[in-house]
Parts: structure tokens; sequence; C-alpha cells
């Protein structure tokens, strides 16, 4: 007689982790909000960029090197949902030591919103807990960035 408790084999999922650690050697090291700036560059869409806001982390190895660069989701002009159990899979399942957030606006100021500090606010508490580290947020537009470490807002 088969127990209840034991779900049938049809039923069973297994969930699986795999990651493989890019070469150091072969990843950007970030050493200041500039090097976040000119990847982030290279990486976003610049032909949208004033078009609809998106969100970004890197996911940084214990020596600054960028291990991933994560697309959070894009938004409308206004905004973007970013799901903070999102950023800390993401950081979890790279092993990432330390994340750097990074999103546009396209309106082009680079002033943080409300909602800007709100966020970073939560996912520097999370990551507190987690034992990783919030390096910075950068808020980008066409015309330049702003790094909200630079600015003492982190």
């Amino acid at each position: 007689m088969k127990s209840k408790l034991v779900p049938d084999e049809k039923c069973m999922h297994e969930v699986g982790i795999v990651y493989k650690r890019p070469l150091l050697k072969d990843t950007p090291k970030i050493t200041n909000s500039q090097d976040v700036d000119t990847l982030m560059r290279k990486i976003m869409d610049l032909d949208t960029m004033d078009h609809c806001e998106s969100c970004w982390v890197l996911l940084m190895s214990n020596s600054n090197h960028v291990l991933a660069a994560s697309n959070l989701g894009a938004g409308g002009i206004k905004g973007v949902v970013v799901p903070v159990q999102t950023v800390f899979q993401l950081a979890i399942i790279a092993h990432a030591s330390s994340i750097i957030l990074v999103h546009n606006h396209p309106s082009g100021s680079l002033k943080p919103s409300e909602s800007d500090l709100k966020l970073t606010s939560n996912v520097k508490q999370a990551a507190e807990f987690m034992s990783i580290t919030l390096l910075d947020h950068l808020i980008i537009t066409s015309e330049g960035y702003l790094s909200l470490a630079d600015e003492g807002l982190l």
C-alpha cells in the first residue's frame, strides 16, 4: 500500500540550480560609478532610453568583477516595477557578494524620485540581511548619470 504522504512519481518536480561562474579575467571590473555608466551604455538599448524606463542589476564578485547583468524589467515613461525578490534570487544564484542597481529616466531628469529612494532603501535593507552589499544605484539618462552612492544617498 502506497503512503498518501509520498506524492505520485508523476507529481514529483525537481528544482535545481546550475551556475557556471565566468572567468573573472574575462569580466569587466568596476572601480567607480563612471565604470558602471560606461558598461551600462554598452548593455542597455540606447534607442529606447528616452522612451521607457528599465531597471538592471549588476551581480558582482567579491573583487568587483561583473559576474552578470540582468534586466529586471521595463515599464512606461514614469516608472518600472522592480521585484526585490528577483534581485536577490539572481544574486544568490550567481553567488554575488555585491550588487549595483541601474535604471534610466526617460524624462532626462537625474533627480531620484521618492520611489527610487524607497527601492534603494528596501534593497539595501534586504541586502544587509543577506550579507550582500548594495554598492550603488545609478540613474542614467541620455545626457549623463547620477550615482546615489557618490551623492551620499545610499
